[in-house]
């Protein structure tokens, strides 16, 4: 078997410094392998490219070249125009009953509404228990 046959390139990864090939031998699951690194026997990384390694004898013989074969093209497709859908709005009180204002009908509720808050008006300056005083403030008639 020839060392072109038993090698073959799956990746290659160039990142700084650091340039690893990932190679299978012999059909066996490919692994990572960095320049200098012995791939099997006396074959060693020599060189690791964007496209391509070459692998060779630690003593420096002849080279063999892998290359990563060519991704295929990207396949584009266009999906069909689709026609728009309009769809109305829906009435969101439709065929719903409207709950009545009037506290004395029954609302089906478990609780009694709860009655209005009466709040008394504010006695105005001069009306009531309250006193002017020289200095502007307010105090309530006997602390003068």
């Amino acid at each position: 078997m020839a060392a072109g046959d038993r090698f073959k390139l799956a990746g290659v990864m160039l990142s700084g410094p650091v340039q690893i090939a990932l190679i299978s031998v012999d059909g066996r699951p490919a692994q990572m392998f960095r320049v200098g690194d012995t791939v099997d026997g006396n074959t060693v990384v020599r060189e690791v490219s964007e496209r391509g390694a070459s692998l060779g004898p630690r003593d420096g013989g002849s080279a063999v070249a892998l290359g990563l074969s060519q991704p295929p093209p990207p396949t584009v497709s266009v999906a069909p125009p689709v026609a728009p859908v309009l769809v109305a709005p829906a009435d969101p009180l439709a065929g719903r009953a409207i709950p009545s204002q009037d506290p004395s009908r029954k609302s089906g509720s478990k609780y009694l509404p709860l009655a209005p808050q009466v709040v008394s008006p504010t006695p105005k300056p001069g009306e009531g228990n309250v006193a002017p005083v020289d200095d502007g403030r307010w105090r309530p008639s006997g602390q003068q």
